[in-house]
């Protein structure tokens, strides 16, 4: 079974097993949907097809009908493992986790706790750190571009924006750890 495209280039993949998901939802095919993500499968599908998508806490979503018996997940899985909203905005997003999240009579590891609503942000009181690149991997001067363009932009509008300097990261080893 190939992988779905990207919808905005056809050459492209639309990533992840949420790929047709994010596609979907990015061409107006569905309001919202909800996906699963353990590595990355709703959050790089949501990238690359420009929508957004949410990995939620641990014990916010129930697993029930991702998992047999949701409560008897080993924690391992419990905590890479998750299903979460994909939307085409955040208000969206927001809406969709608050009706997905809590309890369900099948996962009993989820707490009666309400999603609270979004607060506004004031740029004058975040820090922000960002990375054009990962030392070692390739970025596309657009990215790059776009990047650093965005922080200034946040840096402009009074929030504190500063470089990060992020480590070599190892990804074989991330995975081994993570026991893929």
């Amino acid at each position: 079974m190939a992988a779905p495209s990207n919808p905005w280039d056809l050459s492209r993949t639309a990533g992840g097993s949420s790929g047709g998901a994010a596609a979907a939802l990015s061409t107006g095919m569905t309001p919202f949907e909800i996906g699963t993500d353990m590595q990355d499968s709703i959050r790089l599908p949501a990238a690359f097809c420009g929508v957004y998508g949410l990995k939620p806490t641990e014990h916010r979503v129930s697993l029930a009908g991702a998992f047999p018996d949701p409560t008897g997940a080993p924690r391992s899985v419990r905590l890479m493992s998750c299903i979460g909203p994909l939307a085409r905005n955040v208000e969206d997003l927001a809406l969709i986790l608050g009706i997905i999240a809590g309890p369900d009579g099948s996962d009993t590891d989820l707490a009666p706790v309400p999603v609270e609503d979004m607060p506004e942000v004031d740029l004058k009181t975040l820090r922000i750190a960002f990375a054009p690149a990962f030392p070692g991997f390739p970025v596309a001067g657009e990215i790059r571009a776009a990047v650093e363009s965005l922080a200034e932009q946040l840096k402009s509008a009074g929030a504190a924006v500063e470089e990060a300097r992020l480590p070599t990261l190892d990804l074989h080893d991330d995975l081994t750890q993570g026991g893929a």
